[in-house]
């Protein structure tokens, strides 16, 4: 029979609560800026307009997770920033733009989905994920998979 730990279980139950004073303040900011899109009344906007407000509003569309992926855990990272910023580095070798983030993600990485129209892009990741391997100290390969799912 396991014993409970009761440090365990007091630093759990932090968590959740943090967790779910996140979840409330998130959600009252979301229905604040629908709130906000619906003053703009988006039909009477000119097309110039709506590019704008959509181009405002696409950083949100990472962030938000397709309930049919509701059960795997994941990390997005999502930095939205100027292309002038010192922190954007360029690769010319394989033509990428990226910024570099510590701790290293190559140690905790396990797999990577690729949207079904990136499967082009696949070896890419391949390459990448390959290049890393060293730094993960004997653990399995990253997988690069293509998913069946439409990412929205």
């Amino acid at each position: 029979m396991l014993e409970k730990n009761p440090e365990a279980e007091q630093k759990w139950q932090n968590y959740q609560a943090e967790i779910l004073e996140i979840e409330s303040k998130v959600t009252t900011h979301l229905k604040q800026l629908v709130a906000h899109v619906k003053l703009l009344n988006p039909q009477k906007l000119n097309d110039e307009e709506k590019e704008l407000l959509a181009e405002i509003l696409l950083p949100l569309r990472y962030l938000i997770k397709h309930m049919a992926f509701k059960e795997e855990q994941e990390c997005r990272m999502i930095y939205v920033t100027q292309m002038d910023n010192p922190l954007i580095k360029y690769d010319e070798n394989i033509n990428r733009i990226y910024i570099d983030y510590e701790p290293s993600v190559m140690q905790n990485l396990e797999k990577i989905y690729l949207a079904p129209k990136a499967k082009g892009e696949k070896m890419v990741f391949e390459y990448l994920c390959s290049r890393g391997q060293e730094v993960r100290k004997g653990k399995a390969p990253v997988k690069v998979k293509i998913s069946q799912n439409p990412f929205q």
